[in-house]
């Protein structure tokens, strides 16, 4: 995790001097004999010339809205033998040849943990020590794993709707982590008092309100249908990317997911945004204590594509110098014709 926020470090400092590449993303969807299924391949892709890397991501998935109770849930339905299918593949600049391929899963997660932690190195209180986390998946480990590296985590409090997967998360990660992991049963008592709140599902509907966040918070939000849209009216400073859209869907007729189809940006405040090319070149902090600060989702896909590269790249120069991996034959990946 140190790493990858090293190498998030450098290539923003690279991007802002606009020396990497970044192509919007794109997913397509196709149908399913299922109710509430989807077949949805999506794909992102960028360049960083500083370490001659070229990356494309590949993930293929049949995907479902399941639904407890009132609340709905988005997952990637595995595959008979229990895995998924998501890929890196890593080309060389210099020669356009293909220099690794990987898969995506442990990277993804990361690169998301260090970049939501990046966004509260900049705008979460310098004393920041107690996290209230809602959601108990793979991707809220890697928030509070962030977030161990710039501050002096000591308390977590988290909530999410399974009360068995919450207590399990719980005490595993207290276990790694030797730090108190608290789970309790409802949202708001994990986030009340919390200096940083993280937000790590995959629901389709809002799960905390605007009005639960305090003065002096920093939250940090990974999936847009999450976060309650109203918080975007009463942060004092929310970063934003004005690259839009930094997402491309493709789908047949209505069979696209209504969440996808209907998802709309919420209106940004006036002269509290903090552009997305500035944030992450640092120009921009945290003023005052008392100020709520946002890093939601559409912040977090700026120059997506890039971010891919820059750490995938990292993660193949590393694997060659330790000698791990598995070398598979050029000519598998090449061809005698002029293509």
């Amino acid at each position: 995790m140190a790493d990858c926020l090293d190498v998030l470090r450098r290539f923003f400092a690279e991007e802002g001097s606009g020396k990497v590449l970044t192509r919007q993303r794109t997913e397509s969807w196709l149908p399913h004999q299922q109710t509430d299924t989807f077949y949805q391949c999506k794909t992102m892709e960028g360049g960083v010339p500083y370490i001659g890397k070229y990356v494309i991501r590949i993930d293929s998935n049949v995907t479902r809205k399941k639904h407890q109770g009132y609340l709905s849930r988005t997952e990637h339905i595995p595959f008979a033998n229990g895995s998924w299918m998501g890929m890196l593949l890593v080309f060389s600049t210099d020669t356009g040849e293909l220099l690794g391929w990987m898969p995506d899963g442990y990277l993804q997660r990361t690169r998301v943990g260090a970049l939501y932690a990046l966004a509260a190195d900049y705008l979460a209180r310098a004393d920041s020590v107690e996290v209230g986390l809602i959601g108990s998946g793979w991707q809220a480990g890697g928030q509070i794993l962030g977030l161990f590296c710039v501050r002096n985590i000591k308390r977590v409090r988290v909530y999410s709707s399974n009360s068995d997967n919450r207590s399990r998360f719980a005490n595993e990660l207290q276990a790694s982590l030797g730090t108190e992991v608290k789970p309790v049963a409802d949202a708001r008592d994990a986030i009340a008092k919390a200096d940083i709140i993280a937000l790590a599902t995959n629901a389709n509907q809002k799960v905390m309100q605007a009005a639960w966040v305090e003065p002096g918070q920093h939250v940090n939000s990974i999936r847009f249908l999450e976060l309650d849209p109203l918080l975007y009216e009463s942060c004092d400073r929310v970063v934003v990317n004005r690259a839009e859209p930094w997402i491309q869907n493709y789908y047949l007729g209505e069979l696209c997911p209504q969440d996808v189809k209907d998802a709309k940006l919420p209106a940004f405040p006036a002269g509290r945004a903090i552009e997305a090319y500035e944030f992450f070149a640092g120009q921009l902090k945290r003023v005052r204590g008392s100020e709520i600060t946002l890093f939601p989702n559409e912040a977090s896909n700026y120059q997506l594509g890039g971010q891919f590269a820059a750490v995938a790249g990292f993660v193949l120069d590393r694997a060659r110098e330790k000698g791990l991996g598995r070398e598979l034959p050029a000519d598998w990946f090449s061809q005698t014709l002029l293509p």
